[in-house]
């Protein structure tokens, strides 16, 4: 027999993963319904593999699984309760063991908590147009290495020109017009670059941000 015995009332089993005023179930979203054929760990093709093991993948993966964690861990609260015959037919449940199902509480709690969290980085993802973060980390690398393989070239375009016209200094080779439209075009590259960056680079710190927020 317990030795204490206390009425569960609604603060004893928290549902702060419940919000009414969410205007759209996170499995409706285009963000979560592009990823739902990757979710399986195993593809059929490289390409399938990567979107697999993308991060924004992963972050769908994760809430689905933390839905699943969810659904365990309530029932499992009455395990700490004994129903009592109440006033007529009813029937009331109390706790009997207080400290194992506060604990159990706590860890519901937490983990409503994470999945408030994931479901709003998905939320933003998607407002965002989000696409595949290993895509976006490929473009910013291959724009922001083009100023420095441009800088290069020039560089090495300029030696040799140097080198195969060697009564003229280095100023007046600057100047030889197939140097000068050379150059315009490596300058032009890295002027497109920079302005792609400068798009792409913030929605890369913005997409890292939201993802490292959530462990993933």
């Amino acid at each position: 027999m317990p030795t204490t015995a206390t009425e569960i009332t609604s603060q004893d089993n928290p549902r702060s993963d419940f919000n009414p005023s969410q205007p759209a179930r996170i499995e409706d979203l285009k963000f979560v319904i592009d990823r739902l054929p990757f979710l399986a760990s195993q593809q059929d093709s490289v390409l399938k593999m990567r979107r697999a093991h993308d991060r924004t993948t992963n972050l769908v993966r994760l809430w689905f699984d933390t839905q699943d964690q969810l659904r365990l861990y309530r029932p499992e609260s009455l395990s700490f309760c004994e129903a009592r015959p109440g006033k007529g037919d009813t029937v009331s449940l109390v706790i009997v063991d207080r400290e194992r199902f506060d604990t159990h509480q706590a860890r519901i709690k937490e983990q409503s908590s994470f999945q408030t969290q994931i479901e709003e980085a998905i939320r933003k993802l998607d407002a965002l147009g989000a696409g595949w973060y290993d895509d976006l980390l490929s473009q910013v690398q291959i724009f922001g290495g083009t100023e420095y393989n441009e800088r290069t070239r020039i560089s090495s375009m300029t030696s040799a020109y140097i080198q195969r016209h060697r009564d003229m200094t280095p100023e007046e080779v600057l100047e030889l017009p197939e140097v000068k439209k050379e150059r315009e075009e490596m300058e032009q590259n890295i002027a497109r670059s920079a302005e792609k960056l400068k798009f792409l680079r913030p929605q890369l710190q913005e997409m890292e941000t939201l993802l490292s927020s959530c462990r993933c």
